[in-house]
């Protein structure tokens, strides 16, 4: 009779020295793994309700102002933050630190706050943008409404935009256009810049010192914001409670509407890789999006926290910065719940493993709900309700069509 026994090789399995890795075999055979689509959705499940047990955005607060915040920027380089307020109270901060490093009192109303990429700090005020460090003076014709800083001086003024050239610190761009009080940058086209006034939207070429795109939103734009990885794109915070995506070479339609605000929405930023927008509202909340879907992945607040007017990324795109109504500044985490500092080998193969599941199984209504599910505060919510109603009435009433 034949007996069919199980034996194993003593010496196939047994360590040749001590640190030796232990041998295992594994069939990757469908046959010898029956249900691991069913092991996979539960785990899939199980790592969205830790994601969201562990979403914990909120890092820290700064409140050295004694007013709101009404404008905000960051360095290109350091992890300093420079804010104005109502009071006109200008304080550079430093976010490691989490310490104050300077506070300026202006005397006349702040129109525009900057740093340049060496750190030096520009404040625009009445007709004038002044450095601080070594009082340079920039003159305007006109009333000055917002600046913007990097390796130039922008100028938004009542009558024109004005460029000058940091280290000749000579005018040398000046584009009519009357009441603008928005401007920005383009960082990777770098002869175009954005600006808008009350009524409209406009893209210039600093090379022709003339606007070559415009376009129209439905109210008043409160910040514009070029992709940094891609300069087609700019994002427009709207009075309307909407962010508009649009592509420079199909201006006339948004390529992208960003909903879920309650509120004017007045400052928009993309981060350092151009694949997301976060924004911040009237309705006291920031939303993120990500830039090819409609609805935000993510939404932060504070019981603290009133109207946003600054947003900022971090330069390693890990946090984000707001400046509120309040007079604080906080930093949150970009995503709520990645664990902060240095990971193990072990633990970055865990977050990516648990990444694939999630993104897998992201259409089951069971995972679906879990990772969309957020508490708001009743108020927020109700409006958002409220708001959700008015969106389906329009679109059953044949006035905008779904999805716009």
């Amino acid at each position: 009779m034949k007996i069919n026994t199980i034996y194993h090789s003593e010496q196939e399995y047994t360590k040749e020295r001590k640190r030796d890795l232990s041998h295992t075999k594994h069939s990757k055979n469908p046959i010898h793994h029956p249900f691991i689509k069913e092991r996979e959705l539960v785990r899939a499940i199980n790592t969205t309700k830790l994601n969201r047990l562990f979403a914990k955005p909120f890092v820290t607060a700064l409140s050295f102002h004694k007013e709101g915040i009404n404008f905000m920027v960051k360095s290109s380089k350091k992890p300093l933050i420079l804010s104005a307020s109502f009071d006109n109270n200008v304080i550079l901060s430093n976010l490691e630190s989490r310490s104050m490093i300077s506070s300026f009192d202006i005397k006349s109303k702040v129109k525009g706050i900057g740093i340049d990429l060496l750190d030096n700090i520009y404040i625009g005020q009445n007709k004038t943008v002044k450095r601080m460090d070594n009082n340079t003076i920039y003159c305007c014709n006109s009333a000055v409404n917002n600046i913007h800083v990097d390796d130039n001086l922008y100028v938004a003024s009542y009558s024109s935009i004005n460029v000058y050239d940091l280290e000749m610190r000579s005018k040398k761009v000046e584009i009519s256009i009357q009441n603008a009080d928005v401007i920005t940058h383009n960082p990777s086209f770098t002869h175009l810049i954005g600006f808008a006034n009350t009524e409209r939207n406009f893209i210039a070429d600093m090379r022709i010192e003339k606007v070559v795109l415009e376009f129209l939103l439905p109210n008043k734009t409160n910040m514009l914001s070029f992709s940094p990885s891609d300069g087609y794109f700019v994002a427009s915070a709207n009075e309307d409670s909407n962010v508009y995506i649009h592509d420079l070479r199909f201006i006339d339609t948004p390529c992208n509407t960003l909903r879920g605000h309650v509120g004017a929405v007045t400052c928009v930023k993309y981060n350092p890789s151009g694949t997301e927008v976060c924004s911040g509202s009237f309705d006291q909340s920031i939303r993120i999006f990500r830039t090819n879907e409609r609805k935000s992945r993510d939404i932060y607040y504070n019981q603290r926290m009133h109207n946003i007017y600054g947003l900022e990324y971090s330069n390693d795109d890990q946090f984000i910065i707001s400046g509120s109504d309040d007079g604080s500044i906080r930093l949150w985490k970009s995503d709520a719940s990645k664990k902060s500092g240095p990971l193990s080998k072990k633990e970055k193969d865990v977050q990516a493993l648990s990444k694939v599941l999630i993104e897998k199984y992201k259409n089951v209504n069971e995972v679906d709900r879990i990772n969309r599910h957020r508490f708001v505060p009743k108020l927020l919510k109700n409006k958002m309700k409220q708001k959700h109603e008015h969106y389906e009435a329009e679109v059953r009433k044949g006035h905008i069509k779904k999805g716009k």
